[in-house]
């Protein structure tokens, strides 16, 4: 089923199918106009009879928690500060 490969990655076109539905819902998806959205996880929701594929994958992402603090904040407790060059 699978041809030899050094990784994962370079049989990947092999694993993956896609169908023209996949297509079709990314050019409805593209199609739709721009809205005002103030929750984008329950708009995703709300759509995900229409867009089934597309509403999964924003709902994986979308629903990955952020980290909000300075880049310094975060690295201060990483690596002790030194003026010393």
């Amino acid at each position: 089923m699978f041809s030899k490969a050094n990784n994962f990655f370079d049989n990947l076109l092999d694993i993956v199918t896609s169908s023209q539905d996949d297509h079709d819902e990314l050019d409805r998806y593209l199609a739709t106009d721009v809205e005002d959205v103030k929750d984008s996880l329950m708009w995703w929701y709300e759509r995900h009879a229409t867009f089934p594929c597309l509403s999964h994958m924003a709902r994986d992402y979308l629903s990955i928690l952020g980290k909000c603090a300075s880049i310094s904040v975060i690295f201060a407790n990483i690596l002790p500060l030194s003026n010393d060059c």
